[in-house]
């Protein structure tokens, strides 16, 4: 008397495809024994292994043979291993205080900012048109593929403040030379009555005539 013993049907589930560093699950079913093997040398004696933080080299073809009694079957499943996006996040840091903040993103297809003060946007490339000091440290830019992989990176923003600009006041008798005196910067720029202008630090009009009053 001969017996014919059916063949254990094997099958395979998995999370496929996810993104690099995510946990890959393999779920077996179909037999009492499970031996798997895949990318990257991987082998399992367990019906449903895992594989945490995945990378790229996990991806591809894995193979199942499941044994029932004294038969064995086997079946193959492909998973797919997505890369992160890349992110780049600048500024036109330093910024002058009241001056805007330009941040640029790229590097996916969807953007979310956040910074100091609980500052948050979703546009690529967001302007802060009024720089404050409460603006300044760092921002993160959280990308999104068109996988659905997710990464981030940061940029730094420093925000530098308004020189603190000291002049005298002068007050002279006509026809005499008017001297005006400045402090707290490197480069200097006068404009003043009848089309007056100096880019000296300390500039000096000869001969005061009474037109020359006023607001320099």
């Amino acid at each position: 008397q001969v017996t014919v013993i059916t063949l254990p049907q094997p099958t395979i589930t998995s999370n496929s495809p996810l993104c690099v560093g995510a946990l890959l699950t393999l779920n077996g079913s179909g037999g009492s024994t499970y031996s798997w093997t895949g990318p990257n040398g991987f082998a399992s004696l367990l019906q449903n292994p895992i594989i945490p933080n995945v990378q790229l080299v996990n991806g591809g073809v894995y193979t199942l043979v499941v044994t029932a009694g004294t038969c064995s079957n086997v079946t193959t499943a492909s998973v797919t291993v997505n890369p992160l996006p890349t992110p780049i996040a600048l500024s036109n840091s330093p910024v002058c205080l009241l001056q805007p903040i330009n941040l640029q993103g790229s590097g996916g297809v969807t953007y979310t900012w956040t910074g100091p003060g609980g500052y948050t946007s979703n546009q690529q490339n967001p302007v802060i048109a009024v720089a404050q000091n409460t603006n300044a440290g760092t921002y993160t830019l959280t990308v999104t593929n068109a996988n659905g992989c997710v990464n981030f990176t940061t940029t730094n923003v420093t925000i530098n403040p308004l020189p603190v600009i000291v002049v005298n006041n002068p007050t002279v008798c006509l026809n005499q030379p008017i001297n005006l005196t400045s402090s707290g910067g490197i480069a200097y720029s006068w404009s003043g009555p009848l089309g007056f202008n100096s880019i000296a630090q300390n500039p000096v009009i000869p001969n005061a005539q009474l037109n020359m009053t006023g607001g320099y």
